[in-house]
């Protein structure tokens, strides 16, 4: 018998305080709360607050297309250096934009 197909589809907001979401089957999810509960063991174990934890995941999407989910957990402050120089999640073209003013855009097409 074969294992169960794991399938995930991840949506990032699409402008801030949008919604995000995260469509998987019963697979996936138990395949993500594995992984979610070694990644809190591993870290109640450590001894460095400072340090990075990370689990991989191994999904699909429902065109059958393979890839994986790093979850990472950075429980620094959220004003550091680190959490504020991400890059924010949004996809939306104009709230992509909006940290863009003043640049032209390209001809033909999305300049992302």
């Amino acid at each position: 018998m074969t294992a169960p197909i794991k399938l995930c589809h991840i949506y990032a907001q699409e402008q801030p305080h949008g919604e995000a979401r995260i469509v998987l089957n019963r697979a996936a999810l138990a395949n993500l709360k594995k992984a979610l509960n070694n990644l809190t063991e591993v870290a109640d174990r450590g001894d460095d607050p400072n340090r990075m934890y990370r689990a991989k995941i191994d999904l699909l999407t429902s065109d059958g297309e393979g890839y994986e989910l790093m979850v990472i957990l950075d429980d620094r402050d959220w004003q550091s250096e680190a959490w504020q120089s991400r890059y924010l999640p949004y996809t939306d073209p104009v709230a992509w934009r909006c940290a863009n003013l003043g640049k032209i855009k390209p001809e033909g097409g999305d300049e992302r």
